[in-house]
């Protein structure tokens, strides 16, 4: 009796245990998950920051604090500035997105990195570097390209990439139709899951390289389905503004 005392003791002892155990596994998880959807929360709203006190005050926040997700939101806060003005952002742009050495978000930061690369050639073709240009353009491409290779299912990839490339080719003799064609059917396919204003953003670029292809008629629809699936998004803006030289 006195041994199946001790053996039921101890039997209830491991259950307790494992039980505890198992908890503080899921917990740990769910904190971890929190907190990835938090990181993820605050990318996404940098993302789509285009003012430029907004962009400032973000850098403002995160730029003295020492760790790898700030230096990733301050450079893509840089890389959304250096859109408008990258002669005096492209380079700050680089010089933060280079010092990102996580695993978590290294092919986000890598595809940041590119595309400020390419904002840096922009900034060189401004000056009439055409050689420092087209070699600041390719190196930045690479870049992207690598980004989206070995995490080809991430949409803010697919969307930056898509982006770039459309303004690299309405605007330098480089032209990116092939990987915005092939990021364009990728977003496609994830159409049933994202919101109506990624899908504005789909439509509009769909709607400027079909236009650069000289297919007007496709572009035209494309950009009016820009303005109809998110009216008041910024990309609607873009797209009226885009139809005006049309319909003028």
């Amino acid at each position: 009796m006195r041994k199946n005392f001790f053996q039921n003791y101890f039997i209830f002892f491991i259950s307790v245990f494992l039980l505890l155990f198992v908890n503080s596994i899921l917990l740990s998880l769910n904190i971890s998950a929190d907190n990835s959807n938090d990181e993820l929360n605050i990318i996404s709203k940098i993302i789509e920051t285009e003012d430029e006190k907004e962009l400032l005050a973000i850098i403002d926040k995160y730029k003295d604090l020492v760790d790898e997700n700030s230096i990733l939101y301050t450079g893509i806060a840089y890389h959304n500035l250096a859109i408008n003005n990258s002669p005096k952002y492209s380079e700050l742009a680089v010089s933060t997105l280079s010092k990102y050495k996580g695993t978590k978000y290294k092919y986000l930061a890598m595809g940041y990195l590119g595309s400020s690369v390419t904002l840096v050639g922009n900034a060189l073709a401004m000056k009439n570097n055409l050689i420092g240009a087209s070699m600041k353009l390719s190196e930045g491409f690479k870049l992207l390209d690598e980004s989206v290779k070995n995490d080809k299912d991430n949409l803010i990839l697919r969307f930056l990439r898509a982006e770039n490339g459309i303004s690299i080719t309405e605007s330098t003799p480089f032209s990116r139709e092939k990987v915005i064609e092939e990021d364009l059917n990728y977003i496609y396919s994830k159409f049933s899951s994202i919101s109506n204003t990624s899908k504005a953003q789909y439509y509009l670029i769909l709607g400027r390289l079909r236009i650069f292809q000289k297919k007007l008629k496709e572009g035209i629809k494309a950009l009016k389905d820009c303005i109809a699936v998110a009216p008041d998004s910024k990309h609607a803006k873009v797209a009226k503004k885009i139809l005006q030289k049309y319909e003028d």
